[in-house]
């Protein structure tokens, strides 16, 4: 859908969104035979998971595209030095970055409280507003689904650090200071007696994103393919 704002054809999609959406469109045909007597609500709640996972995992693809699209033509280090046309690239790479990161966290959050119903965790009782990350610790202190968590951690570990950091953005945007003003340390990038405006590192941006991106993915999928043994 977003790629016709960059002028570009349709989305092929690639073998994990694929899969992704094959999976999820299962498990939903599945969770939904269950309506019989008092599992037609169970029923209803977990086809209703498949459909957010599958259209949240698809939007967060679109932001990270549009991001690495609009970060290609931008040439300069100061705003200040932009033509039009560059700087509303610039303010559209901004846009997508940012909806991407704060859509990294909501596919996980999502797919957090989604394991927190299947498995019954009950994540809720260590945080009421729990995330991805506490559902992991619950899985690991009640040594649940150890064969799906080994995956998970093996995961979360090959992009901590990327991720770490698109976690620190993440709050930086929405409780404190816009990140295009901040440099890596959360500090302000407006230099003394320099009344311009540099821009961030956007190769690190769009590095940090796809990282954001591919634990994303490769996280939903192995849980999806997990359910799926299971159901």
């Amino acid at each position: 859908m977003l790629r016709k704002m960059c002028d570009e054809p349709p989305r092929i999609d690639d073998a994990q969104l694929r899969s992704i959406f094959a999976l999820t469109d299962e498990l939903a045909a599945k969770y939904g035979k269950l309506r019989d007597g008092d599992r037609t609500k169970r029923a209803q709640t977990l086809v209703a998971w498949m459909k957010s996972l599958a259209s949240s995992f698809d939007e967060l693809e679109q932001s990270v595209h549009c991001a690495i699209h609009f970060a290609e033509g931008i040439r300069h280090e100061f705003v200040e030095e932009m033509g039009p046309e560059e700087r509303a690239d610039f303010r559209r790479h901004l846009y997508f970055y940012k909806n991407g990161f704060i859509r990294v966290f909501s596919v996980l959050d999502k797919l957090g409280s989604f394991m927190n119903d299947i498995f019954g965790l009950h994540a809720e009782r260590i945080k009421e507003r729990y995330s991805y990350f506490t559902v992991l610790r619950c899985m690991r202190e009640a040594r649940a689904e150890p064969e799906l968590l080994k995956k998970l951690d093996e995961t979360r570990n090959k992009y901590r650090e990327p991720v770490q950091d698109l976690r620190l953005m993440r709050n930086h945007e929405v409780h404190a200071i816009n990140t295009e003003l901040l440099d890596e340390d959360g500090r302000l990038r407006l230099r003394p007696r320099d009344p311009r405006q540099p821009i961030e590192d956007l190769r690190r941006n769009v590095a940090m994103l796809q990282a954001g991106y591919a634990m994303a993915g490769e996280s939903l999928l192995a849980v999806l393919q997990y359910c799926k043994k299971r159901a």
